[in-house]
C-alpha cells in the first residue's frame, strides 16, 4: 500500500507536466498559424489580382499567315524569347504586345506592366488610347 501512495504524486506530476507540454505545443501551433495567416491572405490577393490583370488582356490565336504579320504582332514572346507556334493561343496586353499566357502571368506577378513598353496593365483597363501631348 505504501508503494501506491508514493507513486500517486509522481503520476500526478507526470500527467500535469504532459498536459502542460501538450498545451504549450498547441499554443505554439496556433501562434504559427496566426503569424502565417497574413502571408496566406497576401498570396491569395496577389493571385486574384494577377487573374484580374489577365482578364484585361485579349486572347487570340496566333497565325503565321500574312494576317498576323500585317497586324504588327511580333513572331516571338519577349519574356521567354521563344517563337509563337501556328494556332497557338497568345495573350495581347492593352498596348497590343503579345506573349505566352504563362510568360505574361509570371511577369505580372512581379510587375503589373507590359514587359516591352512598361505601360500599366491596370485592373480597370480602358480600351481608349490617349497619346501624350507635347
Amino acid at each position: 500500500m505504501a508503494d501506491r501512495d508514493s507513486e500517486s504524486p509522481i503520476l500526478a506530476y507526470v500527467l500535469a507536466t504532459g498536459t502542460l507540454l501538450a498545451a504549450a505545443c498547441l499554443m505554439c501551433l496556433c501562434l504559427m498559424c496566426c503569424a502565417k495567416c497574413p502571408e496566406w491572405r497576401e498570396r491569395r490577393r496577389l493571385k486574384q489580382e494577377k487573374e484580374s490583370l489577365l482578364k484585361n488582356c485579349n486572347k487570340v490565336k496566333y497565325s503565321i499567315s500574312e494576317g498576323a504579320r500585317q497586324s504588327n504582332l511580333c513572331d516571338s514572346c519577349a519574356v521567354c524569347l521563344e517563337d509563337f507556334l501556328d494556332r497557338e493561343i497568345i495573350v495581347l496586353c492593352p498596348c497590343r504586345h503579345a506573349y505566352h499566357k504563362k510568360c505574361l502571368c509570371d511577369w505580372l506577378s512581379q510587375s503589373p506592366s507590359c514587359p516591352i513598353c512598361k505601360e500599366g496593365v491596370s485592373l480597370n483597363a480602358s480600351t481608349e488610347k490617349t497619346p501624350l501631348l507635347a
